[in-house]
């Protein structure tokens, strides 16, 4: 059944965003795309009453639509193996996240999520995360999604568990066993995937939608990780330093994103992940050629990123790739160069070239200011020079300036590149942390 096609009150319709499958799921992709769809963007709902009925809706609607979206692996499959994907398409993973979710309800609702059966996930998966959770799996029964199953095979291995006192739950992905499992009185929930993996999916989509060329739909992503520094541990300066660290690396790498329209996601305090297309990426490599970034970061921040650029057909496919390149780029452990796995899993170094030109600011003057706030930490007896910080105040101290012309001069030195920002601390009288900037000696420019 199709329900009629709904645009999200945009502007312009320049891209269209098919959104196929049941009901529910259609209405959940809509929501979350009301809160994120920009203006250009229309979304069109194809609700289907069986799997089976993906292939043809496509295909009277592939002439209108950028991007095809599902909302799991089975309306995916029988599309693509009816032959009938002429626009690329994608659906939504089912991540460890839903499972927790599902779990914590289950758990808040007194049962006993030790005996129940699971379908969809890997068994990995769930075996990870009961051991994250402190909790025994010997009693939890898993079924894989497997290409071959249909509903009904999914739903003859949660009665089996159910009707034989062998399981208290059943988790499942799918409406029809939901539906049916709970019609006969047996405990049955959907476990659905979280609005956070909705939103990420939607974005591939746009992604691929906003490709004009065929190499263009395929997504590129970049895994950038920060190198460990000191001893690792989660306590003490060496933590604070690398917490630091991360924070400049993620301004810096949102300079590159807002170049070529990509998205930045931080992973961990550490790691970070860049979603774009090939084309964004073309971009940002110069054509695949290099990797100028490297040479920023270099500069700016006295740092050597470990970066892995990869390519897919599919986002899941591309931050495997990416994440793979990034090892192969750690294995060097010099900096000069980031790795990228194409498509076909072939791999290329995309070696680090010189950065941009310094900016105005970076001239004598500055040179000279950031030597008169070294000297002038020196006074004070902080003696190190790669830990040398200072806050407004002290440059207003020491410069003999007002706060106001402070801060314009700490902007000054970051924009040339002589000191970065570093985390905010609280005065221990309380009241609004104070921004710390990092003075960075080894810039210094020899004196004349």
């Amino acid at each position: 059944m199709m329900v009629p096609e709904e645009g999200l009150g945009v502007a312009g319709r320049e891209l269209s965003i098919g959104l196929f499958g049941p009901r529910v799921a259609v209405r959940q992709l809509m929501q979350v795309g009301q809160e994120y769809v920009t203006d250009g963007v229309r979304l069109v709902a194809a609700v289907l009453d069986r799997p089976e009925q993906a292939a043809a809706e496509v295909a009277r609607l592939s002439d209108r639509l950028q991007v095809a979206v599902f909302p799991g692996p089975l309306h995916h499959e029988r599309a693509k193996e009816a032959g009938q994907l002429d626009v690329p398409s994608l659906h939504v993973p089912l991540t460890g996240e839903a499972l927790y979710v599902a779990l914590m309800r289950a758990h808040r609702a007194g049962v006993d999520i030790e005996r129940i059966s699971i379908d969809s996930l890997s068994t990995t998966d769930v075996t990870e995360a009961y051991t994250e959770l402190g909790m025994s799996t010997d009693h939890v029964t898993v079924m894989p999604y497997d290409r071959a199953a249909d509903a009904g095979d999914y739903l003859q291995f949660h009665r089996d568990g159910l009707e034989h006192r062998r399981t208290v739950l059943a988790l499942t992905t799918f409406y029809d066993v939901q539906q049916q499992l709970g019609d006969t009185g047996l405990a049955v929930q959907r476990m659905r995937p979280t609005r956070s993996t909705v939103r990420q999916t939607l974005t591939t989509a746009l992604l691929l939608a906003r490709g004009s060329r065929l190499h263009q739909t395929q997504i590129a992503m970049l895994a950038v990780q920060v190198p460990p520094t000191g001893s690792g541990t989660l306590e003490g300066p060496s933590h604070y330093w690398q917490q630091d660290v991360a924070l400049s690396v993620q301004r810096l790498l949102l300079d590159e994103v807002r170049r070529s329209g990509a998205i930045l996601q931080p992973r961990s305090e550490s790691r970070f992940m860049i979603t774009t297309t090939r084309g964004g990426l073309e971009e940002i490599t110069a054509d695949l050629t290099a990797a100028p970034f490297l040479s920023r970061c270099r500069d700016q921040l006295g740092l050597d990123l470990w970066v892995g650029a990869g390519l897919g057909t599919t986002a899941q496919e591309a931050e495997r790739h990416a994440l793979a390149a990034m090892e192969s780029a750690a294995a060097a452990r010099t900096g000069d160069h980031a790795a990228l796995v194409d498509v076909d899993g072939s791999e290329r170094l995309l070696p680090r070239t010189d950065s941009d030109p310094a900016p105005p600011g970076a001239d004598q003057r500055s040179g000279e200011i950031l030597r008169t706030l070294i000297n002038g930490r020196r006074g004070a007896g902080d003696t190190d020079q790669s830990e040398l910080t200072v806050g407004v105040d002290d440059v207003a101290q020491i410069l003999a300036v007002t706060p106001r012309s402070a801060r314009r001069i700490c902007k000054m030195l970051i924009d040339a590149g002589l000191a970065w920002p570093t985390q905010a601390v609280r005065s221990s009288s309380g009241g609004r942390p104070r921004q710390q900037f990092r003075l960075l000696a080894d810039k210094l420019p020899p004196l004349s």
